[in-house]
């Protein structure tokens, strides 16, 4: 009798953890949404060589903090746990070795990158809380020059919110970028993105 009510237990609490996995896993955001506004910094930790820097060729490391988003488009979300209304964006990798400003100007090899999405709501007690993530390493950045932005594809999400969707950040620089960036024997510490209004992110 001991060893039927211990197993009777054991089943009832394995149907619980169960039911509590799935109902996570049905909580999460997928399917596609677009976010306006995205602002932030673009970082670069040992610099950026502008392209007619006169120091040695080297790699850059390559930081995006935290960007924030304005507002999101969700109509064709389904599931997550609140309404998605931003998005906090964060990238990291490097550069590959050489690279200047100018190929954010053309195509861009980022090494070893990722793009981490922190997806942002409201409660039902109107507090701000994360309402899921999505994490994907970097597939491709190439720049679009019709409409000045670069534009930054991930591969699919492995896990998390939208998995098997890929993510598309495009990032508009400052107006004085190109021109800085062809003519100025420097390095970049860091400029900002999205000032304009018109940097976006994207699923899929």
């Amino acid at each position: 009798m001991c060893r039927s009510l211990s197993s009777r237990v054991a089943l009832a609490c394995a149907l619980f953890v169960s039911g509590v996995l799935s109902a996570d896993a049905a909580s999460l955001p997928s399917g596609t949404l677009a976010c306006g506004g995205v602002e932030g910094q673009l970082v670069f930790p040992n610099g950026l060589p502008t392209v007619n820097h006169s120091g040695p060729p080297r790699a850059s490391k390559i930081k995006l903090k935290r960007a924030i988003t304005n507002g999101c488009d969700t109509s064709g979300v389904t599931g997550g746990r609140f309404p998605i209304t931003a998005a906090h964006v964060s990238l990291d990798g490097r550069t590959e070795d050489g690279e200047t400003c100018g190929d954010f100007l053309g195509t861009l090899d980022l090494q070893k990158s990722k793009v981490t999405v922190k997806w942002r709501g409201f409660n039902n007690y109107a507090r701000p809380l994360t309402i899921a993530t999505s994490k994907a390493t970097i597939a491709s950045a190439v720049y679009d020059p019709g409409s000045e932005r670069l534009v930054i594809v991930t591969n699919p999400v492995a896990k998390g919110a939208f998995a098997g969707s890929t993510v598309t950040l495009r990032v508009s620089f400052p107006e004085t970028f190109e021109g800085n960036c062809t003519t100025i024997d420097a390095s970049y510490a860091w400029f900002e993105i999205g000032s304009d209004g018109t940097s976006t992110i994207e699923v899929p």
